[in-house]
């Protein structure tokens, strides 16, 4: 029963980090085809804090942390390997906890987290 827990807790924080990193990926594009000042995390949020109502977790820094998680893990093999490096921790699917796990991290990382729903 409790191997069954764990592969069933991998397989959650597996498809969160990669949800984190595709929103990540997709916000680095918009923003190359934008250009700077065009508050694409900003509508990106209100966009889908109104499709999303039941769920928590679009703000504005989560966005920009999941952008980070683009950025320090660039393209799907680093995104795949960056699923299986991190444990299995509640609290590990924070997009902040995922930033500052990688070893070139900046120190501080926008605040906020992200709850499962």
């Amino acid at each position: 029963m409790h191997a069954t827990r764990i592969r069933a807790a991998r397989a959650v924080n597996s498809e969160v980090l990669r949800l984190y990193w595709s929103v990540g990926h997709e916000i680095l594009e918009r923003q190359q085809v934008a250009g700077w000042g065009s508050k694409v995390i900003d509508r990106l949020a209100a966009d889908l804090r109104r499709e999303f109502l039941d769920q928590r977790g679009w703000s504005p820094s989560n966005l920009k942390n999941m952008r980070r998680i683009a950025e320090l893990h660039d393209g799907a093999d680093a995104r795949d390997t960056l699923v299986e490096s991190l444990p299995v921790v509640p609290g590990t699917q924070s997009p902040r906890v995922i930033c500052s796990s990688h070893p070139d991290a900046p120190r501080q990382l926008s605040g906020g987290s992200v709850q499962p729903s």
